[in-house]
């Protein structure tokens, strides 16, 4: 203790916990806490027990009896019989039927070395002894399956190689299916270890690539990549040039999925792309590997290439049309800002007009079901070439997400609904940016499914916020696109959403729109919300009181909350017919709620202009959150 440490016996721990577990044996209680495996021999327990065996009962004894018979039966202390023999006063409790039944179970078992292997661990077996071979060639199959690490797959591809083992990875796994190029070379390589690896490894980098882990699924095609690079024979040179195409697509992929992160270098990555398409090697990348190249550089904004570029494919003739009108859409924008800064109103602004080459390609998708279709331009389609057709766009449209190639696609197929409606009404019409430059005039509108152009519409607009959410524009076409399919509260959501973004919920001023405020005021009423409609009427530039008094009195059978929304009005004549109206129908604690809301000071009708301003900016802002707080959060 001097020198400031502090000693304990050894067996200190062992015997508190062997004292504590007699205690609890003859208190009745439970004892699992105090586990005996601690214990290397009994000798601590008996030490326990002899301590206070001068002061035991019969009862004590029988218990603690009871507990030592049922500790050699469940073989949790070796030894403890024979130390129980060998202790006078502990023996002199069991008669010979008691030793000889514990006998029984006091015995020790020999574990065969092979049950105590861990099967986590790689078991590289010595198949010269062929003990169980049928066992051990799953085991490598399975180790096969499920590994994810390069080197382990060269482990035991290198044990299946070297023992001749007869083990064929081709039909291992159902989900490991390469395409048909690739199988063509790989199958061409000669039989063992090398034509085995490419496959595996190529079938796990497309494993993950699926499952969205491109750094393993690059990881797996590299090591192949390096492997190759020390092989030698016929088609290796076929089999590396095959693989740089497949990491390009895997890193198309990636930047598809993770758009817009920055995840790649993008120029480099178009610059591979080209180098792909214009290649004149006699080896030419697959099908899937082209249709990506032409999807990455639309989107990555080199439409000049894709506009020059030979179209010998369906799907390169459809990116070169919508390159070519991305380069016509930027031109237009350019005129139009041009225009707008030399003070021309925009109705002045003669229109623009886009061409028409990706209006006739994807309009004939929409036809209805027949034998063949005929263009805008007069070209035949069969059924066969249609449903091609239309896979091919599909395809070209879920992949975008350049943000110009968006509005391009939204605008055309936004003017196809229009024209298909046939609505006569301005009010109705679905207006988004660009949708005045495609033609108006459709012939036999007829034989069009407007259906079908209204859920791909709404497919690629959803898809495009996905990418872009902040986008106001696309917002309010999403709640036009619901409210003329009657879904209100959806319509009231996209709208909301576009005010909330553009005004940073609400901390900046609401402005003027009359058109989007009047298509609230329409999901509004058809919501039975009478009373929110009235509120919005003075969101107008000229407020419509007409209408705000009709939806006023017709309040009593609508849904929302009524003179909760009147701390909401600011509009002095509102106010006014308000009290006369509950005035009229004894109605005096709304008439008493209105009455206090038009005494208000910062809505008194003398105040000057921007005392007013602010106070109406300030009720607008509250009502919005409120109707945010319902149809959006």
């Amino acid at each position: 203790m001097s020198s400031g440490s502090f000693y304990v016996v050894k067996d200190l721990l062992p015997q508190v916990k062997a004292l504590n577990l007699v205690r609890c044996i003859l208190d009745k209680k439970p004892a699992h806490q105090y586990s005996t495996s601690f214990y290397k021999n009994c000798e601590i327990l008996i030490w326990a027990i002899l301590s206070t065996w001068k002061n035991f009962t019969e009862e004590d004894k029988r218990l603690i009896k009871q507990f030592l018979i049922e500790l050699v039966i469940k073989e949790e202390m070796p030894m403890l019989l024979s130390q129980i023999q060998s202790t006078p006063s502990l023996s002199e409790m069991f008669d010979s039927a008691d030793i000889n039944y514990m006998k029984r179970f006091d015995t020790e078992l020999e574990i065969p070395a092979s049950l105590e292997l861990d099967n986590t661990d790689l078991i590289l077996f010595d198949f010269n002894k062929r003990r169980k071979p049928k066992c051990e060639l799953k085991q490598l199959e399975q180790k096969l399956i499920a590994t994810y690490d390069p080197k382990v797959v060269r482990e035991v591809l290198m044990v299946i190689s070297q023992n001749s083992l007869g083990i064929s990875v081709w039909g291992m796994n159902p989900l490991w299916e390469l395409p048909i190029p690739l199988q063509s070379v790989l199958q061409s390589l000669s039989r063992g270890f090398l034509q085995d690896f490419a496959y595996v490894m190529l079938a796990k980098s497309k494993e993950q690539m699926l499952a969205t882990n491109y750094n393993l699924s690059l990881r797996f095609i590299q090591t192949l990549e390096e492997e190759l690079k020390i092989s030698s024979g016929s088609n290796i040179a076929k089999l590396s040039q095959m693989i740089k195409w497949e990491i390009l697509l895997i890193q198309i992929v990636q930047v598809l999925n993770e758009w817009p992160k920055n995840s790649i270098d993008k120029n480099a990555l178009a610059n591979a792309c080209e180098n792909c398409l214009q290649n004149s090697e006699t080896i030419l990348p697959r099908t899937e590997i082209a249709e990506h190249c032409v999807i990455c550089l639309l989107n990555l904004g080199k439409w000049e290439f894709l506009v020059n570029f030979d179209k010998r494919r369906s799907s390169l003739e459809i990116a070169s049309a919508i390159a070519c009108t991305c380069q016509e859409w930027v031109r237009n924008k350019m005129k139009e800002e041009q225009e707008q800064r030399r003070g021309l109103e925009s109705k002045k602004i003669p229109p623009f007009q886009l061409p028409k080459v990706l209006w006739d390609i994807v309009l004939p998708i929409f036809g209805l079901s027949s034998h063949q279709k005929r263009g805008n331009q007069g070209s035949v389609y069969q059924d066969s070439q249609l449903m091609n057709l239309k896979t091919n766009i599909m395809s070209l449209f879920s992949n975008m997400r350049d943000p110009t190639c968006l509005s391009v696609v939204i605008s055309m197929l936004t003017r196809f609904y229009n024209i298909l409606r046939d609505l006569s009404k301005a009010d109705q019409q679905i207006s988004v940016e660009g949708v005045d430059w495609w033609p108006a005039i459709l012939n036999n509108s007829q034989s069009y499914n407007t259906k079908a152009v209204c859920e791909l519409l709404s497919l690629i607009t959803l898809q495009a916020l996905q990418f872009y959410p902040n986008n106001t524009v696309w917002l309010r076409l999403m709640g036009d696109i619901n409210l003329v399919k009657d879904h209100y509260q959806a319509a009231l959501k996209f709208y909301l959403q576009s005010l909330l973004i553009q005004t940073d919920y609400f901390n900046l001023p609401v402005g003027y729109d009359d058109d989007l405020f009047l298509r609230i005021i329409q999901c509004c009423t058809s919501l039975n919300c009478f009373t929110q409609a009235a509120v919005l009427y003075q969101f107008l530039e000229k407020p419509n009181y007409k209408q705000a008094f009709y939806y006023l009195r017709d309040c009593k059978m609508g849904n929302d909350a009524v003179d909760a929304y009147y701390h909401c009005f600011w509009d002095v004549n509102i106010l006014e017919y308000l009290i006369h109206l509950h005035n009229q129908r004894g109605e005096f604690q709304r008439r008493k709620c209105a009455i206090q809301v038009m005494g208000l000071l910062e809505i008194n009708s003398s105040n000057n202009v921007e005392i007013q301003r602010e106070a109406s900016n300030l009720r607008k802002a509250t009502f919005l959150r409120a109707l945010c707080k319902q149809y959006v959060f």
